[in-house]
């Protein structure tokens, strides 16, 4: 059994997709408080299943995150799945008509992907 509070890989594994989604929302909420970044730079929410160029949680901050966060950069696109998700997939859910989704290659080199 569990402490209060503390998380495992097993209660992780039991999210759903919108859970998951949450999850990730609020923890990168939390850290740009740590940081004293506006969480207004977070964004997330809406329908898991709406065309959303891949985007399941962004993080679009003006001020850089401090070395050593788990933000790693000020622009970056989290996609959460439950499922596994091989290489090949990963791919497929980058790409649309074979062609890279234009929400990641806006990234550029400066920002980051996170699956």
């Amino acid at each position: 059994m569990t402490e209060l509070l503390e998380i495992t890989d097993k209660d992780i594994a039991a999210l759903n997709d919108t859970e998951l989604r949450s999850l990730i929302g609020l923890l990168c909420e939390a850290e740009c408080r740590k940081n004293g970044i506006s969480s207004k730079a977070i964004q997330w929410g809406g329908p898991q299943d709406a065309p959303d160029d891949g985007i399941d949680v962004l993080v679009a901050s003006d001020t850089k995150f401090p070395t050593g966060s788990y933000i790693p950069r000020s622009h970056i696109i989290f996609q959460s799945k439950v499922t596994d998700m091989t290489p090949a997939l990963i791919r497929k859910e980058m790409k649309r008509s074979g062609q890279l989704r234009y929400s990641i290659f806006a990234l550029g080199k400066t920002a980051a992907l996170i699956s």
